[in-house]
């Protein structure tokens, strides 16, 4: 367990060094290709570490690719291939409360599974071990090692910027050793509010390509300004094709630009003149 002052996260790491290779999963169950019903599928016979919240009407949210769902399931539960629920976790999912401005989220590094129901807490699955998809054996020849994480909160996951600080976890700022004849640093640029989730950076010959994701945010217009004096911006799709030029502003050595990009939008700024 890792506490960091100033951090609402609590770090966790397990590291499990199995002896021999257990089976876990659902047990009396042999595996038959053409019996829809499998060891694997409940999750409540597998390793999890459970997270009991005394949270009245719980929902949960969780994140997915460019977007966040809201569970509409009364459980993750089932046991056949044909009554499949989506229970996965892909890196966050956030325990909330219908009536209670509050909730707990959980981080983790694997996308794996998760499991919650009526009376059945927010659990993480760590470890299946037996017969999987196609008849796969799934045995243990290893350590288990994954790093997770819980942070309390108040508000909703939004209000809370859960996207950002799981993006925190994933790419934790590194520090770098300089001598004093080095240049100054800082960021080279900004997003005002923090409103947008920087996606990738891209050269290509002498552009910079910058996708940018609204995740938590509203439509208005933001700000970028970057620490450069003379730039070209645009908007770009996703294949290059321009989208629309973007006035750049100068004030105090300094170059910006105002856009604006909807709940789960994407937007790619190409940056010309800055090399």
């Amino acid at each position: 367990m890792r506490l960091v002052q100033g951090d609402p996260r609590i770090e966790m790491r397990v590291k499990l060094d199995w002896k021999g290779n257990p089976h876990i999963g659902e047990p009396g169950i042999p595996f038959d290709s053409k019996d829809p019903r499998k060891a694997f599928y409940d999750d409540r016979y597998k390793l999890l570490v459970h997270f009991p919240v005394n949270l009245p009407e719980q929902q949960i949210y969780k994140n997915a690719p460019f977007d966040v769902c809201e569970s509409r399931l009364e459980n993750t539960f089932f046991n056949r291939w044909d009554s499949i629920k989506n229970n996965l976790i892909l890196n966050w999912v956030d325990l909330g409360s219908r009536n209670k401005p509050y909730g707990l989220a959980l981080f983790t590094d694997h996308t794996t599974s998760y499991a919650h129901g009526q009376d059945f807490p927010l659990s993480l699955d760590l470890q299946y071990a037996g017969k999987g998809l196609w008849g796969r054996d799934y045995d243990i020849t290893r350590p288990t090692e994954i790093t997770y994480a819980i942070m309390p909160h108040t508000g909703t996951w939004e209000k809370s910027r859960l996207w950002t600080w799981s993006e925190r976890r994933s790419e934790p700022l590194l520090a770098t050793l300089t001598d004093d004849s080095s240049p100054d640093s800082g960021s080279f640029f900004r997003i005002e509010d923090h409103a947008y989730e920087l996606v990738s950076m891209t050269c290509k010959g002498n552009d910079l390509y910058i996708r940018l994701f609204n995740a938590q945010g509203n439509q208005a217009p933001k700000t970028l300004t970057f620490s450069v004096e003379d730039m070209k911006a645009c908007l770009v799709e996703l294949d290059g094709r321009p989208a629309g030029d973007l006035a750049v502003s100068k004030k105090n050595k300094a170059s910006s630009v105002t856009f604006s990009i909807p709940r789960y939008g994407i937007r790619t700024l190409k940056i010309s003149d800055i090399f």
